[in-house]
């Protein structure tokens, strides 16, 4: 089952919250990752049955689609999903590439390291992924501890948190989040490292 909580903030910015159950919904065998989407859907990934779910907020089932493979539609765990007004992005985590799929969880294409010709460019293991306002898809690459980011087109553009972010590089990062405002909390070790969208850095938690 999926818990979803609603909480009570005690203070800001960074103090504790009470975080208390609200209520629980679906039968997951391993709910690995979730999304909401502003149509008010969650989507939901199973890691022990490589599949995703869409779910509504009363958690009925409305689509699925996956199980284990490397063709498309297929997963070998996905690790974390994305969702935006039009499209749900997933990171299939064993497969190195990001499957990309409509809002009712139609196949539309797969982003993968297959695609470019140079290093620099590629990334293996991804551990998550997030689209900005602009269009622009970040991945945590799981195996280089970077983020990636490339522009709407799927061009390379930068490196962020890599060696030459010098006291901000990453070190063992698991997941990351852009805020409304256009900054990056990335979860590293026991620190959150923040970076804007440029890839410049901005403070460490």
């Amino acid at each position: 089952m999926l818990s979803i909580f609603k909480y009570m903030l005690i203070c800001l910015p960074l103090c504790a919250q009470t975080f208390t159950v609200e209520k629980t919904v679906a039968e997951f065998s391993s709910a690995q990752s979730f999304s909401f989407a502003l149509t008010n859907f969650i989507f939901i990934t199973d890691a022990d049955r490589n599949e995703i779910y869409k779910i509504d907020k009363d958690g009925n089932t409305l689509n699925f689609t996956g199980g284990y493979g490397w063709n498309n539609e297929s997963f070998d765990l996905p690790i974390d999903v994305y969702s935006t007004a039009l499209n749900v992005y997933v990171t299939d985590h064993n497969n190195n590439r990001i499957q990309i799929f409509d809002k009712d969880l139609n196949f539309l294409s797969v982003f993968s390291s297959d695609d470019f010709s140079e290093d620099k460019f590629e990334f293996s293991y991804p551990l998550a992924c997030q689209v900005s306002n602009q269009g622009d898809l970040f991945i945590l690459d799981g195996d280089n501890n970077r983020i990636i980011k490339y522009d709407i087109v799927g061009n390379f553009v930068a490196e962020i948190g890599n060696l030459d972010a010098g006291p901000y590089a990453l070190n063992n990062p698991v997941d990351f989040a852009i805020s409304p405002d256009g900054k990056m909390f990335t979860a590293d070790g026991s620190t959150i490292v923040v970076f804007d969208l440029f890839g410049n850095p901005i403070t460490k938690i």
